[in-house]
């Protein structure tokens, strides 16, 4: 499996070594498929690498999700202010 880009995968899709990448029956955007034999040897290799590496300089970076553990944060609170009724 290698991330190639749009351009890319238009390109290697008519490859015989290469086809769409599939997942749970979807067809994942800008990702390939390479059998075996595409990767039989060091050029084969170096050419899904390099092609997977160009594409990776023009991505962007997915946010972070914030997780937040409410029930952590109510407990936290129910002791603050039992302690703060306590010693005002």
């Amino acid at each position: 499996m290698a991330r190639t880009g749009a351009e890319a995968t238009a390109k290697n899709i008519s490859r015989p070594v290469c086809r769409e990448m599939y997942f749970t029956g979807r067809v994942m955007k800008d990702y390939v498929f390479v059998t075996n034999e595409g990767l039989d040897n060091e050029e084969d290799l170096e050419y899904w690498g390099s092609d997977a590496l160009a594409f990776n300089l023009f991505t962007k970076a997915s946010k972070k999700k914030v997780k937040t553990n409410l029930k952590k944060q109510e407990r936290l609170l129910r002791k603050i202010s039992f302690y703060s009724v306590l010693f005002c």
